[in-house]
């Protein structure tokens, strides 16, 4: 996030969103003791897909770069 110039209060504030998550689980009525979360992703979370598709799409610009490498290698110029 910091690559892509986003401010550092917000790249603190989604940190902390996640650092701090407890949970717990509703089943059959029953909700289970509260635990802290031990992934950093939680299913229906709103964030998610947005952070995934920040870290798909650096990891897609180094492929491009290290692809645009490989070519000007074998260029004659």
């Amino acid at each position: 996030m910091k690559s892509y110039g986003m401010d550092q209060k917000l790249i603190r504030l989604i940190k902390a969103i996640y650092s701090e998550t407890q949970l717990a689980v509703l089943v059959n009525g029953h909700l289970s003791e509260w635990f802290h979360m031990t992934v950093d992703n939680r299913q229906g979370d709103p964030l998610s897909h947005h952070l995934i598709a920040l870290f798909l799409e650096r990891i897609m610009d180094t492929i491009k770069n290290r692809e645009e490498k490989k070519h000007c290698r074998k260029c004659p110029w």
